[in-house]
């Protein structure tokens, strides 16, 4: 969490931002290139990891690798 202040004068009050880590999802196609298709945000590191292996492995289990998405953990934003 960080904090910050906001401020409307006369009074200042401290504001609590959560950390909040990105995954991007990429579709690919052959001939076509790649491109960003989605973002989601997890409130927990691990939960977006686990996220991304999960959905990579599904991914990679289909098989298809002329047109196929592929989710990649960004980390941290903020």
């Amino acid at each position: 969490m960080t904090g910050v202040q906001t401020c409307a004068l006369p009074i200042c009050f401290p504001v609590t931002i959560p950390k909040l880590y990105r995954v991007d999802i990429y579709e690919s196609e052959a001939g076509w290139g790649t491109k960003l298709d989605e973002v989601k945000y997890f409130d927990d590191s691990i939960e977006a990891q686990e996220f991304v292996r999960k959905y990579n492995e599904k991914e990679e289990k289909d098989g298809n690798y002329e047109y196929f998405w592929r989710a990649e953990y960004r980390g941290v934003i903020g």
